[in-house]
């Protein structure tokens, strides 16, 4: 699997999904130092903790793009996405670096959650301890 890095804003490894332009998002973060994978979503603005899972079972519930390795690592990025990162950076399409098709997506989710850091960070600190008290799945 292949885990963004954590970073300042977010020290966890994590992978995020998003859909319909960032409305829709799934953040996955994995709590290595007691082998769980938390599973956050956001609709509409609001998050909310949706799930946590045992680390060994992250490969069946990471999206696709956990796992990608080749020619999306080598592929450029579109046009569309160049664009989409124009924006939040406030860099001409024209100033940016060239990226691949997954390093740009990358940076476009992780722009999407980056306004969200302080609700994000709440949640992953309201999570008692998963490996010893599970959320109750729902259907």
């Amino acid at each position: 699997m292949r885990w963004y890095t954590s970073y300042t804003l977010l020290p966890h490894p994590h992978v995020i999904e998003a859909t319909d332009r960032g409305k829709c998002i799934s953040l996955f973060v994995l709590m290595s130092k007691v082998s769980a994978v938390l599973k956050l979503k956001m609709r509409k603005g609001v998050w909310w903790l949706d799930n946590d899972y045992d680390e060994s079972e992250s490969g069946a519930i990471l999206p696709a793009h956990a796992s990608c390795y080749g020619v999306g690592l080598r592929t450029s990025a579109s046009h569309q996405q160049m664009h989409a990162l124009s924006n939040p950076l406030m860099l001409p399409r024209q100033q940016l670096p060239k990226l691949s098709k997954y390093n740009a997506s990358l940076l476009i989710q992780e722009t999407l959650i980056a306004q969200h850091h302080d609700e994000i960070a709440a949640l992953i600190e309201s999570v008692p301890n998963p490996q010893h008290k599970r959320l109750k799945r729902t259907a």
